[in-house]
């Protein structure tokens, strides 16, 4: 009987533990993703206006080439 009710106190530790550590990697986890997606968003920009930037390059260089 002792060890019985032994194993379930042992068992019902290790399961809230275990629920404990999964919470807290996924607020970690959630944070870093927060972080990565604002880095995202400005190399979004940056490559947006850098290709702005080079299709009217090529499209001055076009009527350039072929006027007239």
């Amino acid at each position: 009987m002792k060890g019985l009710f032994f194993g379930i106190v042992l068992l019902t530790s290790f399961t809230l533990s275990a629920k404990g550590m999964t919470v807290s990697m996924v607020n970690t986890v959630a944070t870093e993703t927060v972080f990565t997606s604002h880095i995202d968003k400005k190399k979004a920009r940056k490559n947006k206006r850098i290709s702005k930037r080079r299709k009217k390059a090529c499209a001055n260089w076009a009527k350039r080439s072929y006027a007239g």
